[in-house]
C-alpha cells in the first residue's frame, strides 16, 4: 500500500499542488493571504458571538440566583418573625399561667 500525500488548501477548492516547493508558494501569496484573514476574522467572530452568549445566559443565571436568594432571605424573616410571635405568646402564656396559679 503506498500512501500519497496531497497538498490542497481551502482557498483553492479542487486545486492539488504537485510539489511541496508550489504549496509553500502558494501559501505566501495575497490570495491565500487574504484567505486566512477573512476566516480568521469569520472564527473571531463566531467565537466572540459565542462568548457574548455565554456571558448573556450567565447574567441571567446569576439574576435567577440573586431572586431566588431574595425569595429566600424574605422567607427567613418571615419564619424568623413567625417564630419571634409564638415565643412571646408562650412566655406570656406561661407568664399568666404561672401568676393564676401561684394563688
Amino acid at each position: 500500500m503506498i500512501l500519497e500525500r496531497i497538498l490542497c488548501c481551502d482557498c483553492s477548492p479542487g486545486k492539488i499542488f504537485k510539489t511541496n516547493a508550489t504549496f509553500k508558494s502558494h501559501l505566501k501569496t495575497k490570495k491565500h493571504l487574504n484567505f486566512m484573514s477573512n476566516k480568521d476574522i469569520k472564527n473571531y467572530k463566531k467565537s466572540s458571538v459565542k462568548y457574548e452568549n455565554n456571558i448573556t445566559s450567565q447574567k441571567l443565571k446569576i439574576k435567577e440566583k440573586e431572586i431566588k436568594i431574595k425569595k429566600l432571605e424574605k422567607k427567613n424573616r418571615l419564619q424568623h418573625e413567625l417564630n419571634y410571635f409564638y415565643l412571646k405568646n408562650i412566655i406570656l402564656l406561661i407568664f399568666f399561667l404561672d401568676i393564676k396559679y401561684s394563688f
